[in-house]
């Protein structure tokens, strides 16, 4: 949020707005926790919901996306921590905080903890927030070891951050594509936000 802690900024608010501007529509976005996104949007309280959302199989199932961005995760945890490295096996045994409705969970159960198991080494822990300022917030206070995110946003996090913090870059990590998504029966509206962002990318200011 801007000084005004109303006004939503970044890359994604940018985006909706460059996209609402190519359409000749005001886009009104509202701030929710992450896990009401898509029951909002299948609800129909909502038209759109965008924030760094993975697109998915089992979201699918619920809604349409219209992807805008292919996201690097990677693992981040304090500079003092110096345990952690690029071997996956130095993740077991150790807490990872994760934001409630995010499929991180997913990578940890699918991918990080069986790579742990199988060399004989004991499952990641994982420790559940209400939101990604909750699990940064674990991370500052020792709560949790490290957590994963879209490495993208390492310098902003570097620059707000009480503490040093160091990415770590991890092989068994995947690459996400990230989304808008609308109600499975508003076609119309997937296409038309297509469109605006197709012209965005054309126009330069996607890049910009």
């Amino acid at each position: 949020f801007a000084e005004d802690n109303k006004t939503m900024i970044g890359y994604e608010p940018d985006t909706w707005n460059a996209i609402g501007k190519k359409l000749g529509v005001k886009v009104e976005p509202v701030s929710i926790a992450f896990d009401g996104l898509l029951p909002g949007v299948v609800s129909g309280r909502y038209d759109v919901a965008m924030e760094c959302m993975a697109d998915n199989a089992k979201r699918e199932e619920q809604v349409l996306f219209v992807n805008n961005a292919y996201a690097i995760t990677a693992v981040f945890t304090l500079e003092s921590n110096t345990t952690i490295s690029e071997d996956p096996k130095t993740l077991c045994g150790l807490t990872i905080a994760i934001p409630k409705g995010f499929d991180v969970a997913g990578i940890v159960e699918s991918k990080l903890t069986p790579h742990c198991e199988k060399n004989g080494k004991p499952a990641i822990k994982m420790a559940e927030y209400p939101s990604s300022d909750a699990t940064l917030l674990a991370l500052y206070s020792g709560r949790a070891d490290f957590v994963i995110t879209d490495y993208a946003a390492i310098e902003e996090m570097k620059k707000s951050a009480p503490k040093p913090i160091r990415v770590v870059s991890n092989p068994l990590l995947p690459k996400l594509y990230l989304g808008m998504i609308v109600n499975k029966d508003n076609k119309q509206l997937a296409d038309a936000l297509l469109a605006g962002l197709k012209a965005v990318k054309a126009d330069g200011a996607y890049d910009k």
